[in-house]
């Protein structure tokens, strides 16, 4: 297993409890419109494709 996928399994992890954190600490005016779901779930989206990216990489012959 290369060190390239876990580098990018951990930035995979941490944008992804970015995105939670930023769901989670919004306040109630901006989760009223959806604003800050949209964008805690972009970056745990983008977390989920770090995560697959390192998932392919890790299976990847050296």
């Amino acid at each position: 297993m290369s060190r390239y996928a876990n580098l990018v399994a951990l930035a995979g992890i941490d944008i992804g409890i970015l995105g939670l954190i930023i769901a989670a600490g919004s306040p109630d005016a901006s989760r009223q419109y959806g604003a800050a779901l949209a964008g805690g779930l972009l970056a745990w989206l983008i977390g989920g494709l770090f995560l697959v990216g390192a998932y392919f990489e890790a299976k990847r012959p050296d």
